[in-house]
């Protein structure tokens, strides 16, 4: 009887340590999607090889030097979190990156990516909450994209791997403590800490300007590191990375080298480039807030963040190290009012040398870009294509589908004058209708550009993907017996790149004879 109950109170404790159910998936899963590679957190997480080479070869925008007196902060001596005026911060994906697109026509890599995606993809089995990223190959080529602006490749999860996570929820009317609102007040808080702690007139104008500020812009202070890593004598990536500011170092070398030894090498680099995150807090439980803790117990508090965020510091230390930061600067961020998600203050600021970090998190490099290696080296005996990789909710394994298998062949565009709706169906090489799908579009507008909403709304399918018959648009002229009146109905003939698909014969007599 004791021994059955031990055993109950055993399970019970283990069910309790682990995670609970945080939601549904990132994506919904199409059943057109065909299923390709299954990856298994538990062999991902034994995958290990060499750190790769690597070598700055691009470099933009400008920094600015960190404030020394952030690092005095204290919880009884708070500093107010606010805005330092309108910054513009830019998370363009890879395949609109100009610089990426430029190094991908001169093939000078194989896989293109931002480090803020690879970081996910390192850290996926850390992942408890559901992700997806777009994988285009071609040419044996591949990018690596976001779905689109709110996917968890920008935003950022609070308390991801707690036992007790935020419950999750995308509903914009959502409650401020679920997880959709936090991971939202997170992200919009560490871009006004990694602004507010570089507020000196100390700056760093990289050679090039910032590639993706526009006329009118006032860029935020980030310089962008474009970075080619040796992954395997296969694999060759550039991986777009940031940098959030640096520390003057000069002083400092001046003092080494004054008492080095003769045979002693000293690094002579001007300054320490630096990698500026926050955590922030949502809860306040009295005796075990940052307030209460902080500034005793900063060992304890951490211990209790590595727990809590273990995905997010990972990624954090990644993204550091891969832009060659020397240090992470970490805020712990508390809301002045714990009902109120818009205002906040600052109780400590800590620098953490980034592979000192690692080590504490138990985060090894080797084992990171072995998830990765493993994860495109099987991409690369796939065919030519588009594809979503996805973390499965509640599941501990990624999943790789192939999202263009079925787009394959000639896309036929109508206008129908009678129900003023654009129309367009899907045939294969056999001209046999695959899928028809219409929807409401405005008079006003061109009938190409509501042909290319459509191909982007309900096939998923990016201007850059698909090809347009400029010489075929076939008009079908005709008298509506109830209306009395002459109407028109228009059709388009677009093409989608795939080698099965590139000898189709435009024939406007057979398709102007096709039934709806």
């Amino acid at each position: 009887m004791k021994t059955q109950k031990l055993r109950a109170r055993r399970r019970n404790t283990m069910q309790w340590r682990k995670p609970q159910n945080q939601g549904g998936s990132s994506v919904e899963i199409k059943t057109t999607w065909e299923s390709k590679i299954q990856y298994v957190f538990a062999q991902l997480s034994k995958k290990e090889i060499a750190i790769p080479a690597s070598e700055t070869i691009y470099e933009a925008g400008f920094i600015k030097e960190f404030d020394k007196s952030f690092n005095t902060v204290t919880s009884s001596n708070p500093v107010t979190l606010v805005s330092k005026g309108k910054r513009n911060f830019y998370s363009t994906t890879a395949s609109e990156d100009p610089i990426l697109l430029k190094y991908a026509e001169e093939k000078q890599a194989n896989v293109f990516l931002s480090a803020k995606l690879l970081s996910l993809i390192m850290a996926a089995t850390r992942t408890v909450l559901s992700w997806d990223v777009v994988v285009t190959k071609k040419d044996g080529v591949i990018f690596f994209d976001k779905r689109d602006k709110m996917t968890r490749v920008d935003i950022m999860t609070v308390d991801e791997t707690s036992v007790k996570p935020p419950k999750g929820s995308s509903d914009k009317k959502a409650h401020m403590d679920s997880a959709f609102e936090l991971g939202k007040e997170a992200t919009i808080a560490n871009l006004k800490f990694s602004q507010l702690v570089t507020q000196t007139k100390q700056k760093q104008t990289f050679k090039e300007p910032n590639p993706f500020a526009k006329e009118g812009d006032n860029p935020a202070g980030v310089g962008f590191r474009y970075r080619k890593f040796q992954v395997s004598p296969t694999i060759t990536a550039i991986v777009r990375c940031e940098v959030d500011g640096f520390i003057d170092n000069s002083e400092k070398i001046e003092r080494k080298k004054r008492f080095a030894g003769e045979d002693e090498v000293i690094d002579e680099s001007p300054y320490e480039y630096l990698s500026i995150r926050a955590l922030n807090e949502y809860h306040h439980k009295r005796g075990q807030d940052y307030r209460s803790l902080i500034d005793t117990h900063v060992g304890r508090v951490m211990i209790t963040e590595v727990k809590n965020n273990s995905a997010k510091l990972s990624r954090w230390v990644s993204q550091a190290i891969l832009a060659d930061c020397d240090s992470l600067n970490i805020g712990f961020i508390t809301r002045k009012n714990p009902k109120n998600n818009k205002k906040h203050v600052v109780v400590r600021v800590d620098s953490h040398p980034v592979y000192q970090l690692a080590q504490q998190i138990a985060l090894k490099m080797s084992n990171a870009w072995g998830i990765f290696e493993d994860i495109v080296s099987q991409m690369q005996n796939l065919d030519d294509g588009k594809y979503i990789l996805v973390k499965l909710a509640n599941k501990q394994r990624l999943q790789l589908y192939r999202i263009s298998t079925k787009m394959v062949g000639t896309l036929v565009f109508r206008h129908n004058a009678d129900a003023n709706i654009f129309e367009f169906m899907l045939l294969t090489n056999k001209d046999d209708q695959y899928e028809f799908v219409s929807g409401t579009q405005d008079k006003s507008e061109l009938e190409l550009n509501t042909a290319k909403r459509l191909l982007k709304s309900e096939c998923n399918l990016d201007e850059k993907d698909v090809l347009y018959h400029k010489e075929f648009k076939y008009h079908n002229r005709y008298h509506d017996e109830n209306t009395n009146e002459e109407k028109t109905d228009v059709m388009f003939l677009c093409f989608i790149p795939d080698e099965s698909s590139a000898n189709i014969n435009v024939d406007s007599d057979k398709y102007s004879s096709l039934e709806w």
